[in-house]
C-alpha cells in the first residue's frame, strides 16, 4: 500500500520531490517562493520541462507575483508524467477538503501554463457541487461541462474566453443536472480526448474526494492530479485519507501542495537564514 509519510509533517518541511509549500499572502492568493536550486526545480526562465521556444508563435511570458512558485509546481508535476509525444497534458487539482484553496491553485497553474505553452490552455471547473470559476473569473456558469456531458453540446459552444491571453475556461454548468443522468466512462474519455486535441494544456479543478461524484470519471482521465492541503487547517490524517481514497479510486496522484503556509520569521531575518 502506497504511503504519504511526509504529506503533512509537523515541521512542514516537505522531503519528497512531488510536494511544495505555498506561503500565506495578505490576500487569498499564495505568494512567491524564492527559488532554491537545491530542491531540483529549475528557474522559470530556463525550464527545460516546458515546450521548446518557437519564435513564430511564442507569446512573451508575463512575470506575475506567484510565477516562480507555480512554475516549480508545474515542473514537478510534469517531470513525473510519461512522454505524451506532443499531445496536450491533462492536469487536475483536488482539495483534501473543502475550502483549502484548490480553485486558486488550479487557476494559477492554468495561468502559468498559458504563459509557457504556445497554444491555448483550458481551465475546466469540474466541481459540480460547488462551482467557483464563474465567480472568480466573471463568466457565465452555464451552459458548461455538465451540459456538455449530459446533452452532448459541442466543446466550442460552451468554452468562454478570459482576459488572460491564451487562457479559456469551461464552467461547471447547471448544478444538479448530472444527478439524473448516467454518464459513462467512454463518453467522458471522448470529451477529454477532444480537449487534448484542441488545447495545448488542460487543468481540471475538482471538488474534494468525498463529494467528487461523477467528477471522478474525469479525474481518472487526468495524466496527473495534485492534492492541495491547507497549513494549520488540514489534519495529517485527513490529507492521508484523501490521498489514499484517490489512489484506490484509480486517480494518478502525482504530488501534494501545502497552501497558505504562514511565516512567523520577519523578512529581514529570513534573508540571513
Amino acid at each position: 500500500m502506497q504511503k504519504y509519510p511526509n504529506l503533512l509533517s509537523r515541521s512542514l518541511q516537505y522531503r519528497t520531490d512531488s510536494t511544495i509549500n505555498l506561503r500565506q499572502d495578505h490576500t487569498s492568493m499564495p505568494t512567491p517562493l524564492t527559488h532554491d536550486p537545491s530542491n531540483g526545480a529549475p528557474d522559470a526562465a530556463g525550464d527545460d520541462a516546458f515546450e521548446q521556444f518557437n519564435p513564430a508563435t511564442h507569446r512573451p511570458r508575463q512575470r506575475r507575483r506567484t510565477s516562480d512558485e507555480y512554475d516549480s509546481v508545474l515542473w514537478r508535476m510534469r517531470s513525473q508524467l510519461s512522454s505524451l509525444d506532443g499531445v496536450a497534458e491533462i492536469l487536475g487539482v483536488v482539495g483534501a477538503e473543502v475550502g483549502v484553496g484548490a480553485t486558486t491553485v488550479a487557476m494559477n497553474l492554468a495561468n502559468r501554463l498559458a504563459d509557457h505553452l504556445d497554444g491555448n490552455v483550458l481551465l475546466v471547473d469540474s466541481n459540480f457541487s460547488r462551482p467557483q470559476a464563474d465567480a472568480f473569473l466573471g463568466i457565465k456558469r452555464c451552459p458548461g461541462l455538465a451540459e456538455m456531458l449530459a446533452e452532448n453540446l459541442p466543446l466550442a459552444e460552451v468554452v468562454q474566453r478570459t482576459r488572460v491571453p491564451g487562457l479559456e475556461v469551461l464552467a461547471a454548468g447547471r448544478v444538479g443536472i448530472l444527478e439524473s443522468v448516467a454518464i459513462h466512462s467512454e463518453a467522458v474519455a471522448i470529451v477529454v480526448q477532444q480537449m487534448r486535441e484542441e488545447y495545448a494544456g488542460v487543468v481540471f479543478d475538482f471538488s474534494d474526494p468525498s463529494s467528487m461524484g461523477q467528477g471522478l470519471l474525469l479525474a481518472k482521465q487526468c495524466d496527473g492530479v495534485l492534492l492541495v492541503a491547507q497549513c494549520e487547517r488540514t489534519r495529517q490524517e485527513s490529507a492521508r485519507r484523501a490521498a489514499e481514497q484517490l489512489r484506490v479510486d484509480g486517480v494518478r496522484l502525482t504530488g501534494a501542495v501545502l497552501n497558505r503556509q504562514r511565516s512567523y520569521v520577519p523578512k529581514w531575518i529570513r534573508r540571513w537564514l
